[in-house]
C-alpha cells in the first residue's frame, strides 16, 4: 500500500471519529441546557417549600458542572479535530514532495546510467573531460526534445559505431533530431545511423543531408524514414561496393517501398538486384540471355557499373520495365 493510500485512509478515519465526538458532546451539552432551564423555571415555583429548593438547587449545581465539563471536552476534541486536519496537510504535502522530488532523481540515475554505457565506448582522458562531456549532453537537452538519457543512448551507440569523440556531440545532435522526424526510438536511430555513417564514410554534416534527404521522401510518398532507414541497414554494405551513393541507394530503396513492397523484401530484393549487376559476367546462362533481350551484354554492363553505377542502374530497370512481364 502507498504513503499516500495510507496517509488518505489516517485523515478520513480522524476526521470521522472527531465529527463523531463533536456531534455527541454538542447533543449532551443541549440536553443538559434543556434540563436545566425546566429545573430553573421549577425553582421559580418552589420559593415558599425551602426543602425542594435546596434540592432543586443541587440538581441545577450538578448539572451546570456537566455542563462545564463537556464544554470543556468539546473544546479538547476541536483541538484534536485542528491537529488531525493538521496532520492531513502535512500528509498531502509529503506525498507531493516525494513526488516532485523522486522525478528528478529517477532521471538523473537513469542519464547517469546511460553516460556509463558512453564511458564504456568513448575513451575520455580523464573525469574532468567526462564531466564536461556530460555538462555538453544535458545542455543538448535543453534545445532539442529529447531526454539527457535519450541523448546520451545515441551518444553512447555513436561511440560504439567508431565516431570520433570530437564528432560525437554533433553526431548525437543530428541522430536526435532524425530521431524525432523518423518517430525511432533514440537508441534506434543511433545505431541505425551510426552504421551507416560507418558504411558510406560519411561526416556528420553528410548525414545530415541523408537525413533531410530521407525526411524529404517520407513527406513526398508513400515510403516512410523508418522503413528506409531499415532497408539501408541492410543493402549499405552491396551499395558501397556497387558504388552507389547513399541518396542513390535511398532512392532505390523508396522506389520499391512505394509501390508497397515491405522493408524485409525489399532489402532482399535490392541485395540480389546489385550483387547481379556488380557480376554480370558470373552469373547463369538465363541472365545472359535476358541482357542480349535489353541489347547490352555482360561485359558492356560491367564497364558501364565500373563507369557510373547509379546511371547504369537507371539505365536497365527502363529497360527492364519494355519487357514483356513474362
Amino acid at each position: 500500500m502507498s504513503l499516500k493510500t495510507i496517509g488518505v485512509g489516517i485523515v478520513i478515519g480522524a476526521v470521522f471519529e472527531g465529527l463523531k465526538a463533536v456531534t455527541s458532546a454538542n447533543s449532551s451539552i443541549i440536553k443538559l441546557g434543556e434540563s436545566i432551564a425546566k429545573l430553573e423555571k421549577k425553582k421559580a415555583t418552589l420559593q415558599v417549600d425551602s426543602k425542594a429548593y435546596d434540592v432543586t438547587q443541587k440538581k441545577i449545581d450538578i448539572l451546570g458542572s456537566s455542563v462545564e465539563k463537556l464544554k470543556n471536552r468539546r473544546v479538547k476534541i476541536d483541538a484534536i479535530v485542528q491537529s488531525r486536519e493538521d496532520f492531513k496537510s502535512q500528509i498531502v504535502e509529503k506525498v507531493a514532495l516525494g513526488g516532485a522530488i523522486a522525478i528528478p532523481v529517477k532521471l538523473a540515475i537513469d542519464f547517469e546510467s546511460s553516460m556509463s554505457d558512453v564511458r564504456k565506448v568513448v575513451d575520455f582522458k580523464d573525469t574532468q573531460e567526462f564531466q564536461s562531456f556530460s555538462n555538453s549532453i544535458l545542455e543538448l537537452s535543453r534545445s532539442i526534445p529529447k531526454t539527457a538519457e535519450e541523448l546520451a543512448q545515441i551518444t553512447a551507440s555513436g561511440g560504439q559505431m567508431g565516431i570520433a569523440k570530437n564528432s560525437l556531440i554533433g553526431f548525437t545532435t543530428v541522430v536526435a533530431k532524425m530521431s524525432t522526424a523518423f518517430d525511432m526510438s533514440a537508441s534506434d536511430a543511433g545505431d541505425s545511423m551510426g552504421r551507416l555513417m560507418n558504411i558510406f564514410t560519411l561526416s556528420t554534416d553528410k548525414a545530415k543531408e541523408l537525413g533531410d534527404a530521407i525526411n524529404y521522401i517520407d513527406n513526398n510518398s508513400a515510403a516512410k524514414s523508418r522503413d528506409i532507414v531499415n532497408v539501408l541497414g541492410r543493402v549499405g554494405g552491396i551499395s558501397k561496393v556497387v558504388g552507389l551513393s547513399p541518396e542513390g541507394a535511398t532512392a532505390l530503396a523508396s522506389a520499391f517501398l512505394t509501390q508497397g513492397v515491405a522493408s524485409d523484401v525489399t532489402a532482399t530484393a535490392m541485395n540480389a538486384l546489385l550483387l547481379k549487376l556488380a557480376t554480370p559476367e558470373q552469373q547463369n546462362k538465363n541472365f545472359q540471355k535476358a541482357l542480349k533481350k535489353l541489347g547490352t551484354t555482360a561485359q558492356e554492363l560491367k564497364k558501364d557499373m565500373d563507369k557510373n553505377p547509379e546511371k547504369t542502374l537507371g539505365e536497365f530497370l527502363q529497360k527492364l520495365s519494355k519487357l514483356k512481364k513474362e
